[in-house]
């Protein structure tokens, strides 16, 4: 009967060793993909994180270009409004009585500056930059005094006419011919 029983605890061990073996390789199988898996959510958060960045920026360039499009836009009904009051009030008397003259609209502020903490973030190198030179608000108008020889010109009092200087962001300049 012992040697049966020995034989029994030795089949008991083996089974166990057995057992514990194939636990093992479970085990290192379960870790082995957990890692993977871990692995894999850090570049999938990484990758949301990019996208994030990326779009955040996105949006930033949407918002900037919707202010210099807005600004662009006031600056245009501007330069309109007031073409419309020079030729009114240049339309009337030569020297039109002082509660019929049309005061000149002030130029729209210019839109505000980027955020300097978003000039951080890199600009793909085909973004589309709105500068001022694309509005083709060069150069508005520019006349000068009337010829010698123009009926225009031989009237009560000969009228000078205004040059206008390109636009500038800090402020309209204005000179007299």
């Amino acid at each position: 009967m012992v040697p049966e029983i020995a034989e029994g605890l030795e089949e008991v061990s083996r089974s166990s060793n057995s057992n514990a073996q194939l636990i093992q390789q479970q085990l290192k199988e379960l870790q082995r993909r957990l890692q993977q898996q871990e692995e894999q959510q850090q570049q999938h958060q990484l990758e949301l994180h990019r996208i994030g960045a990326h779009l955040q920026q996105y949006l930033v360039k949407i918002n900037q270009q919707h202010q210099h499009h807005q600004y662009a836009f006031n600056f245009m009904q501007y330069v309109y409004n007031n073409q419309c009051q020079l030729q009114q009030s240049s339309q009337g008397m030569s020297s039109p009585h002082p509660s019929l003259a049309f005061p000149l609209l002030a130029a729209p502020p210019p839109p505000p500056p980027p955020d300097p903490l978003l000039l951080v973030m890199p600009n793909p190198p085909n973004a589309p930059l709105l500068s001022t030179s694309q509005l083709h608000l060069s150069s508005l108008w520019s006349t000068t005094q009337l010829p010698e020889g123009s009926a225009a010109s031989t009237s009560k009092k000969k009228r000078k006419r205004e040059t206008w200087i390109s636009y500038t962001p800090q402020k309209f300049q204005k000179l007299r011919a």
